[in-house]
């Protein structure tokens, strides 16, 4: 039995690098025959930012792309789709044919955040209706979060909760070093409007802790579709201690984050995106044993244990206070830091999650 992982995204997503091409890697050390299908890098599909600019004709090309070469490799495989959306339209075709099995991996919201009913039970939103639909056709799904688990088990009576962990090998903590700067780091994508509100209000915090402690800087990674809107909103602060340094590839995010003291994970509103989001970047700044500042919403307060291995918040009050309780002590810095370590070592590495799906794959040959 050959298993494919199935996105629409590319290796540069954390979406697809995590949940498909690491744990990919994962299944074959463990003796499971495996593979990715992107459709950005093995397309020319677009993604992330480049997708605004992809349009239907050229989605359309790529199902039908999709659809030919997926057939090819159907025979006596199993298809793990990532999330909903038009790349998998090929997959269900497919089954339907060829009566092939798929299982549906959800670590994301893609439908609107308005669903709307019609008499109460029809959702207006069509993706939301899709995504409820291949759920139901899967013969299970997976979960990168509790929200989502809760959702698919609607549709769905087998669902597995797999959250998307960070790889410990690569994201690992450095010597701690004395220096006389205090970071603070956001690191991550812009691609929706709602992420510079976040960032205007980590922002406004760091600015009121600047006035008294001026050697704290507030270190910015980060790109996207609005990545010009994000460089305008910086400049007009015009502060000199807020850095922007725009998008960070992956492979050079464990050296970014080695000079960061404190992560800060602003998810403000309680949307399905927010509730349904798995936290790579908490996973990462935790495996560093850098201690967080967390939105008390969401996957992060299933994985956050408030003043043991971070700190959860749910104003600007908050935030600013526990940022300064950070500023002043470092041994609580250091004590987080280590539990969130260890935390992210026996709860959320790579290694213990491909474990767990290599567990969850091996019954259906059972």
């Amino acid at each position: 039995m050959r298993f494919i992982f199935i996105t629409r995204e590319s290796y540069r997503e954390p979406g697809a690098r995590v949940r498909c091409y690491n744990f990919s890697e994962e299944l074959k050390e463990k003796g499971l025959d495996t593979s990715v299908f992107s459709f950005v890098d093995r397309l020319g599909a677009k993604s992330g930012k480049d997708e605004v600019n992809f349009n239907f004709k050229e989605k359309l090309k790529c199902i039908y792309k999709g659809y030919k070469l997926l057939s090819k490799e159907a025979d006596k495989s199993i298809f793990i789709v990532n999330r909903f959306n038009y790349h998998t339209f090929p997959v269900w075709l497919i089954s339907q044919l060829k009566k092939i099995p798929f299982i549906f991996d959800m670590d994301d919201w893609e439908a609107r955040e308005d669903i709307g009913y019609y008499l109460g039970l029809i959702p207006k939103s069509k993706a939301e209706y899709l995504t409820r639909l291949f759920a139901k056709n899967s013969i299970f799904c997976i979960a990168a979060s509790s929200y989502l688990r809760d959702y698919l088990l609607q549709f769905n009576k087998e669902v597995y909760y797999l959250p998307s962990g960070v790889d410990i090998n690569k994201f690992r903590p450095s010597p701690y070093k004395e220096k006389r700067e205090f970071i603070f780091s956001w690191h991550g994508s812009v691609n929706s409007i709602k992420f510079l509100k976040y960032i205007k209000f980590i922002i406004d915090c760091f600015l009121i802790l600047h006035k008294k402690y001026p050697f704290i800087k507030l270190f910015i990674a980060a790109d996207g579709i609005f990545g010009k809107e994000l460089v305008k909103l910086i400049r007009g602060y015009d502060c000199r201690n807020i850095i922007y340094y725009g998008w960070i590839q992956h492979k050079d995010i464990p050296r970014y984050l080695s000079d960061v003291d404190v992560g800060l994970i602003p998810l403000l509103d309680r949307t399905h995106f927010n509730l349904s989001k798995c936290p790579v970047k908490l996973f990462e700044y935790m495996a560093m044993a850098k201690p967080t500042i967390s939105s008390n919403i969401g996957e992060s307060t299933n994985i956050i244990h408030d003043g043991w291995n971070g700190f959860l918040a749910k104003t600007k009050e908050e935030f600013i206070e526990k940022m300064e309780v950070l500023i002043k002590d470092v041994n609580l810095r250091q004590k987080l830091g280590r539990n969130a370590q260890e935390t992210v070592e026996k709860n959320y590495s790579l290694g213990v999650l491909g474990k767990r799906l290599y567990e969850i794959l091996s019954q259906i040959n059972a």
